[in-house]
C-alpha cells in the first residue's frame, strides 16, 4: 500500500493561481509514519505576471514566516512538477492513494499546471482522496497524541512540508476511527 499526503502553498484560490511551494509525503496508512518526504519552492520567472487573489494576498501578509518561505531556493514550476511525478511514480501501485486537504484544490491546481504543461500524473485518476470528506466522516475529532500535539504545535502553519506531514497523522488516526485500516 501506498499512501500520499499532499499540500502546496499558493497566492490564490482559483486553478491558475501561483504556486510557491509543493510538498508531499509518504506514509504508512496505519499508523502515520512517513518514509518519504518531498518539498520544493518555486519561482516566479522575471517580468511575471502572478496569477493571485487578493485576499490571498491579505492572509500572507499576515503571516509572520512569509518572507522566510519566500526566501527559500527555487525552481521552476515545470521542474517541481516533474519531480513531483517522479518522487511518487517511484511509489504508485494499484491501491496508491493521494491524499490533500480538498482534493479539488491541492490535486486539481496541481493536475491543472500539469496537463497544461503537458506532464501525465504518475498516479492513478482515481487516486484521490479527500481530508475534508474524512473530517465529516468523524466528526473532525480523532484522538491525538501528546507527541502528536507537540508535533502540530510546533509547525509553522502554511509551509506546505510541515502540512503533509501533520495531514498523514491526523489521515492515519481518522481511518482507525472509522476502521477503515
Amino acid at each position: 500500500m501506498s499512501d500520499f499526503s499532499i499540500d502546496i502553498e499558493t497566492l490564490g484560490t482559483r486553478t491558475n493561481s501561483f504556486i510557491f511551494q509543493i510538498a508531499c509525503v509518504r506514509f504508512d496508512r496505519k499508523t502515520g509514519d512517513v518514509d518519504a518526504e518531498f518539498s520544493m519552492f518555486i519561482s516566479a520567472p522575471d517580468n511575471f505576471e502572478i496569477p493571485a487573489t487578493l485576499g490571498t494576498i491579505k492572509f500572507w501578509a499576515t503571516q509572520p514566516h512569509l518572507a522566510k518561505l519566500l526566501a527559500q531556493p527555487a525552481v521552476s514550476l515545470d521542474i517541481a512538477l516533474v519531480s513531483l511525478n517522479e518522487f511518487i511514480k517511484d511509489h504508485v501501485y494499484e491501491d496508491t492513494k493521494l491524499w490533500a486537504n480538498g482534493t479539488k484544490f491541492d490535486l486539481g491546481m496541481i493536475e491543472e499546471h500539469m496537463h497544461s504543461l503537458g506532464i501525465r500524473p504518475a498516479w492513478p485518476y482515481n487516486a484521490d482522496r479527500c481530508m475534508r470528506t474524512l473530517k465529516e466522516l468523524v466528526g473532525r475529532t480523532v484522538d491525538v497524541t501528546d507527541e502528536d500535539m507537540a508535533f502540530y504545535n510546533h509547525l509553522e502553519s502554511h509551509d506546505a512540508l510541515y502540512d503533509a506531514v501533520w495531514q498523514a497523522k491526523w489521515i492515519s488516526k481518522a481511518l482507525a476511527k472509522i476502521k477503515i485500516i
